[in-house]
């Protein structure tokens, strides 16, 4: 397995007076350059991951974790199979379809860059 790294600031707050930064992280098979798992990570004054994984060229995992300011985590997860849910844990439509539909752009971006 193979990954790739792209680093950034996130300017955010009433005026963009607020700096905090993200990271995304890459996974794929060396050979054949097929994608495996797409990271997130963002740091405002709440932190953000997300995970994407993939098989065959298909989304089947999704997560998204918010660390609050207080400690407390939130997690959501998305299991789907040949692109339908088949589990999803402590999510609703809103919040499954923003994963999917993320999981999606992220792979599809992936693929357009190959």
């Amino acid at each position: 397995m193979e990954s790739s790294i792209t680093e950034g600031i996130i300017e955010y707050g009433k005026n963009f007076d607020k700096t905090g930064g993200f990271e995304y992280y890459q996974y794929y098979y060396p050979e054949n350059k097929d994608l495996i798992r797409i990271e997130y990570s963002a740091s405002t004054d709440n932190y953000l991951t997300e995970n994407y994984y993939y098989k065959n060229g298909l989304l089947i995992y999704a997560e998204r974790v918010n660390k609050q300011s207080n400690g407390e985590n939130e997690k959501k997860r998305v299991y789907l199979n040949n692109g339908f849910i088949i589990h999803e844990s402590k999510t609703d439509f809103i919040n499954a379809k923003y994963l999917i539909e993320q999981g999606n752009k992220y792979l599809n971006e992936y693929k357009a860059s190959r």
